[in-house]
């Protein structure tokens, strides 16, 4: 609540006591508000302009155009634009304000107060002139600088339009990181560590993180396959691409693939063994030909990934005896999608096709 001074009114607000203090209606109310103005801005602390020697509450870049200079090039001739105690009133009001909406706990989140003293110890100066430092050695033009200072998204965004040059940067992150963990923990990553996992555990029990990411998985498996089960067939639609092209070359043919019937979602050949719920899917399967084809992406490259491919080629082979296999990557596709599409006919063309008696 804001109360005028003239005439006792009470207002909700600052932006309140300003309308109702207008010289068309109130003209008293007015002059008293003026007057109040301007006894605040004679005890503010101020400072002289020593090109001028004229004296204003900050040196602005609307004065410095005067002078044909801008605000950072007065700085590095004269030092300061603001005056000392006008900064130290405005660190209070912040506080005041910090104190009021927030806890205590809340504000050494916000502030930061560890690494703030952290990075004070380590580079022996102040956080305010230890960032500045920083932003002048960013690999930033002349001119960005000049127009009003460096900002990080400005330099990440510099840096994404050079692919070499983000990764050279990423990896210089990365070696200072693991080097932090090995001296404080002696890890690399501290996500190995025993201690990270059972916290990680415990937040997400309190979370309830794994009840809604299985809603979420049931959902998406629904969707796509039209049922829900403990397992299914993962499968990317660049395959499902490549699969239809071959299944319009090959009309006569019955082709069993993911996508390729409407009334079941999930179309894929299923080699079931018996005894168990055990199942194995068949990317593309054209079982007169009996040609097998498989979509390997990017991430069949890794050592574990490859050992189990190897082990459920060797499964499927003893239970489909004369089966024959081409295995396609997701790179070789994309550079020329006709090439891949004529390899694999010309690998289905070679099976002999079984006619029925």
């Amino acid at each position: 609540m804001e109360k005028c001074k003239c005439c006792g009114k009470e207002l909700k607000n600052k932006r309140g006591l300003a309308s109702h203090a207008r010289e068309d209606k109130n003209p008293k109310c007015y002059k008293r508000f003026v007057g109040d103005l301007k006894k605040k801005k004679d005890r503010r602390p101020k400072i002289t302009c020593e090109i001028c020697k004229e004296v204003f509450t900050n040196i602005t870049n609307t004065h410095l155009a005067k002078h044909n200079m801008t605000m950072q090039e007065y700085i590095e001739k004269f030092g300061k634009c603001f005056p000392e105690e006008l900064l130290i009133e405005q660190r209070n009001k912040r506080e005041r304000t910090l104190k009021t909406r927030y806890t205590k706990e809340e504000l050494k989140y916000l502030k930061g107060e560890k690494s703030v003293k952290a990075k004070e110890e380590k580079s022996g100066m102040l956080y305010s002139e230890y960032t500045k430092k920083i932003a002048k050695e960013h690999p930033i033009s002349e001119e960005k600088r000049k127009q009003g200072g460096i900002k990080i998204h400005i330099f990440y965004d510099d840096l994404k339009k050079n692919p070499k040059e983000y990764k050279k940067f990423n990896k210089k992150k990365l070696k200072k990181r693991v080097k932090t963990n090995i001296e404080k923990y002696g890890v690399p990553f501290v996500q190995t560590l025993d201690i990270t996992k059972k916290k990680t555990l415990e937040t997400c029990i309190k979370n309830n993180v794994y009840n809604k990411r299985r809603g979420r998985y049931r959902q998406t498996m629904k969707e796509k396959y039209g049922k829900y089960s403990n397992f299914f067939p993962k499968f990317s639609w660049l395959s499902q691409e490549l699969f239809r092209m071959i299944e319009e070359k090959l009309n006569f043919e019955e082709c069993y693939y993911a996508t390729n019937k409407d009334d079941i979602k999930s179309n894929e050949y299923q080699v079931f063994y018996p005894g168990s719920e055990f199942v194995r899917y068949l990317d593309f399967y054209v079982p007169a030909r009996n040609a097998w084809i498989e979509f390997d992406e990017g991430w069949h490259k890794n050592e574990e990934c490859v050992k189990s491919d190897k082990k459920r080629e060797n499964e499927i082979k003893g239970k489909m005896k004369n089966i024959r296999l081409l295995r396609i990557t997701e790179k070789e596709y994309l550079k020329n999608k006709k090439k891949t599409l004529e390899k694999c006919l010309k690998f289905i063309s070679k099976g002999r096709r079984k006619y029925e008696n």
